[in-house]
């Protein structure tokens, strides 16, 4: 895992100064085996220019999904994410949704996911140093599948929401839930 955050950090480093604009790199190829669920992961950054950071692609395989997030930096460096999901049939990859990946057992996944988002919310709006932000904010829903991000990292997936907050509580505009792959196994179609 060190091994793996260097390799990115001295990547991104020498991207960050290179002058060659537009270049892919691939920087990670994971496959993780947790629990009979593999998960197939590559990374790639995208220059954009000089000074500015990379966009990120990743691209994970799961079963006959292929799921991918691309982060797209700001002007200071953060990152924003969007999420996309890919169903094979008939040898091709064709859009599909968070739900097709996991079984009618999913509302019970769905019930735990909400449960931790809700207790990072009231965390963060009751904070002395982050309540400002949520100003105005009296509640947040209950997520339904199809609005939650879906990554991956080492041996764990990563359900992602953003609670809509401006750019100035980016730190705490949204949490990440995430599971081993082996607990929801149960919920995978």
């Amino acid at each position: 895992m060190a091994k793996q955050l260097s390799l990115i950090v001295a990547l991104l480093f020498c991207f960050h100064f290179s002058k060659a604009s537009n270049l892919y790199v691939s920087i990670d190829s994971t496959s993780k085996d947790s629990g009979n669920v593999k998960v197939t992961c590559s990374e790639k950054l995208k220059r954009q220019g000089h000074g500015l950071d990379p966009i990120i692609t990743k691209t994970c395989f799961l079963k006959n999904f292929k799921l991918v997030s691309i982060g797209e930096p700001d002007y200071k460096g953060r990152y924003s994410y969007e999420y996309e999901v890919y169903k094979k049939e008939n040898k091709k990859f064709v859009p599909a949704t968070n739900s097709e990946i996991f079984n009618a057992n999913q509302e019970e996944l769905l019930t735990l996911i909400n449960k931790q988002i809700q207790a990072d919310y009231k965390q963060y709006s009751t904070d002395s140093q982050t309540k400002d932000c949520f100003i105005g904010i009296d509640s947040i829903p209950f997520y339904k599948m199809n609005e939650l991000g879906i990554s991956f990292y080492g041996d764990q997936i990563w359900f992602n929401v953003t609670f809509g907050l401006s750019s100035a509580c980016m730190s705490v505009d949204g949490t990440i839930v995430s599971f081993k792959l082996s607990e929801i196994k149960k919920y995978l179609n």
